[in-house]
């Protein structure tokens, strides 16, 4: 759940329109772990980052899954 909490918020960002409150919306960044407080271009950069990495553990998790 670590590795994907980032993936399962930018969703989220995905499917929002502009009937969003704005509870899920700090529910979707807290999941992402974004400084709300930060200027945009660097909530931005976490965010991205975030990702990059959720998407680099998978991967390892992946890598030690038993291929039997």
């Amino acid at each position: 759940r670590k590795f994907t909490a980032p993936l399962v918020g930018v969703d989220e960002f995905r499917q929002a329109d502009a009937h969003w409150q704005s509870i899920q919306i700090n529910e979707a960044f807290e999941l992402i772990t974004v400084d709300r407080t930060a200027p945009f271009v660097q909530q931005g950069r976490q965010l991205l980052h975030e990702v990059v990495n959720s998407l680099y553990g998978v991967i390892e998790g992946l890598k030690r899954w038993p291929s039997g």
